[in-house]
C-alpha cells in the first residue's frame, strides 16, 4: 500500500488557481520590490476569476490555461501618489500575474514528478480531446499558463 501524498502549500495554490470553481479569497504577494522599495506584504481580494483551458493533440498533448483575474487591493497606500499610481499598478499586476503563472506551473511539475494527475488533465482530455486521451501520458503533457490581472480601486 502506497503512503498518502501530502501536497505542500505551493502545490495546492497552483491547483486552486486553475480551478474554475474557486473564485474568491485573499491573495498575498510577499517581499516584492516596487520602485526600489521592498513591500513585505501586499494583499488583495479576489473578486472574480475566469479560467479557459485549451487542449491540443497536434504536436503531443498540450494544455494551455488562460486565467483572467480581478483583484481589489486591501490597502490603496501601496500604490502611492496619483502620479506614480499607474506605473506601480502595472508593476503590481505583473507581479500577481507571475505569481499565478508560477503557482500553476509548479503544481504541473509536481504532478508530473509524482505521477499523480491532481490537475485532472487526463479527464479533461477524455472529455474534450479524445485523440489526446487515447495517447495520454501525464509526464509528456506540455502545460502552459498565461495570467492576466486587473487591479481594482
Amino acid at each position: 500500500q502506497d503512503a498518502p501524498v501530502v501536497l505542500d502549500e505551493r502545490t495546492t495554490t497552483g491547483i486552486v488557481w486553475q480551478d474554475e470553481d474557486s473564485r474568491f479569497g485573499l491573495v498575498e504577494l510577499k517581499n516584492i520590490t516596487l520602485d526600489g522599495q521592498t513591500e513585505v506584504s501586499v494583499t488583495a481580494r479576489l473578486t472574480s476569476k475566469k479560467v479557459k483551458t485549451k487542449l491540443s493533440h497536434k504536436n503531443g498533448n498540450t494544455c494551455a490555461y488562460k486565467i483572467k483575474v480581478k483583484l481589489r487591493l486591501e490597502s490603496m497606500q501601496v500604490l502611492g501618489t496619483q502620479i506614480a499610481q499607474s506605473e506601480r499598478k502595472k508593476a503590481l499586476e505583473r507581479e500577481f500575474e507571475r505569481m499565478i503563472e508560477n503557482s500553476v506551473m509548479y503544481a504541473a511539475a509536481v504532478s508530473k514528478e509524482r505521477g499523480i494527475d491532481f490537475l485532472e488533465l487526463r479527464s479533461r482530455f477524455h472529455r474534450f480531446c479524445t485523440k489526446g486521451y487515447k495517447t495520454f501520458d501525464l509526464k509528456s503533457t506540455d502545460v502552459s499558463v498565461k495570467a492576466e490581472v486587473k487591479l481594482m480601486a
